[in-house]
């Protein structure tokens, strides 16, 4: 069922963008509470570093869990995100819960980004099929500030004594 809606799309546009944008919604609460916990449960010689970046990363992805559903509404869906919801609907996998160790969260971390953003751009797809510029100017912003912290998680993965070739694999 949708609400009434001031956006100018049609019931089959705007019921696409809701089921796309709820969807997204839970992963991006998924998402956000597993950066939250490995905020806290930083240990070791990377805290000074992570705890702050961490804590901005779950910052920026909070702004991202209240945006994308309120867009929801705007639309006339009905916004999701119980936690319920949120642990039976996401799809970018499981964050263990008794990590504490810098490497290793960020180990956690780096391939929920990745497949957040995998579901970041499936979105805009449906978005751009669906004609909606209003839909993916905010995926697209989502997708952006969650790309500079991935990319920043990425970075410090690669050991410090072994650049990656430039050069093609055979």
């Amino acid at each position: 069922m949708l609400y009434p809606s001031p956006a100018p799309y049609d019931d089959a546009t705007r019921a696409a963008l809701v089921d796309a944008f709820a969807a997204l919604t839970l992963d991006a609460m998924a998402l956000e509470a597993s950066v939250y916990l490995a905020h806290r449960a930083c240990r070791g010689p990377l805290t000074i570093a992570l705890h702050p970046f961490l804590g901005a990363f779950a910052a920026r992805l909070g702004e991202y869990t209240d945006a994308l559903p309120e867009y929801v509404a705007m639309l006339g869906g009905q916004p999701t995100g119980t936690a319920e919801q949120v642990a039976d609907g996401h799809r970018i996998g499981a964050f263990p819960a008794d990590l504490s160790d810098g490497a290793a969260l960020l180990q956690a971390l780096h391939p929920m980004t990745r497949a957040f953003l995998l579901q970041c751009h499936g979105v805009a797809a449906v978005a751009n099929e669906q004609g909606a510029t209003d839909a993916l100017d905010l995926v697209t912003r989502v997708i952006a500030g969650t790309q500079h912290y991935g990319w920043q998680i990425a970075a410090m993965l690669v050991p410090p004594s072994s650049p990656p070739s430039l050069s093609p694999s055979p």
